[in-house]
């Protein structure tokens, strides 16, 4: 009761001042009854707007007097001003995600286009792992084959001698073309036939994108070469493409590339392996040789020993005389620097043990031709594996410092000779 009471007296308190203001010429509607008052007092507190007025009392100072008067219009003003603040927080909510997606686009856009070009490069790269290409205007050397001289030599990319440099040393592209024409002018030189060239870069980002094939090819009067792609990983402007390649005097009359279990499935779907390229070269006589380039794994000699034996089972089927050249990465376990497996012995074992073949330098007895590397052998890993009917004349190796290896050449014989 003292509640309600004291309640009365407040309305009754706040009906007398806004009577008095109206009457002092504020204008406005007359006064709320008490009844009135009383009605609104029962009403929920949010239909209730304080409206503040103000009356001068004597002196000049400025009284504030809040009212319950009821005031509908104001309602209606709280809950538009609430709706366009919610529409504001709206529109402000939606403008920055849509900030965001646009910068995420920009960055995504060409990281998927990146992306999708290179799959693209992958899933083609099987199309494109081997070609033949005769240069235009090159003769045919019509000289008779015999002694047949054939080389193996990795050119490291062109980089040089220097033992543990990266792909990426090397000297600008000049410096490198020049250190490539000097191979082929070496070949000529030693009157190369036909010769196997390893971690040959066909376009590749730290050479400068040349076709080292193409230049030793000319520099040597080579007029047909076979390429073969280990590595082949292709984005917009750069590309790192290489692997072997068979360089000849001779008409090249087919290539394919023959694969070996890779050391990693996962790399060789990501960027290639190092498989090999078997040839068909047609000598002047009108013998059709067999040629097969390799670069065997050097991380892992058991990987080497399984691809020897894919060589020893697909040479079976071969009718051609063939002749497994190239850099084997392998030595016989007898040899300094062998990697012998933990039943003890090497890939080049498994192929020297084969009545197949002979081989230059000789992987028996004390070993006296090193090929690598360059600077101070002290191991052989560059080898020539020819028909076992076949002679083997005069041979060498070369101490040539245009790579980390050293050339291996070998003049061989057919059986009637």
């Amino acid at each position: 009761m003292r509640r309600l009471e004291r309640g009365h007296r407040n309305i009754r308190a706040q009906a007398r001042a806004l009577s008095d203001l109206k009457g002092a010429g504020h204008g406005g509607p007359a006064p709320a009854s008490r009844s009135t008052l009383r009605r609104r007092t029962d009403l929920k507190a949010d239909t209730l707007a304080p409206i503040r007025t103000s009356r001068r009392k004597p002196g000049g100072v400025e009284a504030t007097i809040l009212s319950a008067e009821w005031f509908p219009a104001a309602r209606h003003f709280h809950a538009d001003s609430r709706k366009r603040a919610g529409s504001v927080m709206h529109s402000t909510a939606v403008h920055r995600p849509t900030k965001r997606r646009t910068v995420l686009l920009l960055i995504a856009t060409p990281l998927v286009l990146l992306l999708a070009w290179y799959l693209v490069g992958r899933v083609a790269s099987p199309w494109t792992a081997v070609e033949i290409e005769s240069l235009p205007g090159a003769p045919e050397f019509a000289r008779s084959a015999y002694p047949l001289r054939l080389a193996s030599y990795n050119i490291a990319h062109g980089r040089g001698g220097t033992l543990g440099a990266s792909n990426w040393d090397g000297g600008p592209a000049a410096a490198r073309r020049q250190r490539l024409e000097a191979i082929g002018s070496f070949l000529a030189d030693r009157d190369v036939d036909v010769v196997v060239l390893n971690e040959v870069d066909f376009s590749a980002r730290w050479s400068g994108h040349q076709d080292q094939a193409a230049i030793i090819a000319e520099a040597g009067c080579y007029p047909f070469i076979a390429r073969q792609r280990n590595i082949d990983v292709t984005v917009p402007f750069i590309r790192f493409i290489f692997g072997n390649a068979v360089l000849s005097r001779f008409p090249i009359v087919s290539a394919q590339r023959k694969r070996f279990p890779p050391y990693s499935r996962l790399e060789a779907w990501l960027a290639g392996s190092h498989d090999s390229l078997l040839t068909r070269i047609r000598l002047p006589d009108g013998l059709t040789i067999a040629v097969w380039a390799l670069h065997l794994d050097s991380r892992s000699e058991r990987i080497r020993i399984e691809a020897v034996e894919r060589i020893l089972d697909i040479s079976t089927s071969i009718a051609d005389p063939l002749f497994v050249i190239g850099d084997f990465n392998s030595s016989p376990r007898s040899f300094p620097q062998a990697q012998p497996v933990a039943c003890g012995h090497t890939a080049l074992d498994s192929i020297a043990a084969s009545s197949r073949f002979a081989a230059f330098p000789s992987p028996h007895g004390t070993p006296t031709d090193f090929t690598f590397p360059s600077g101070r052998p002290d191991r052989t890993i560059d080898w020539a594996f020819v028909p076992s009917d076949w002679r083997i004349g005069e041979s060498m190796v070369a101490e040539v410092s245009y790579s980390d290896h050293l050339p291996i050449i070998v003049s061989v014989y057919p059986p009637s000779d």
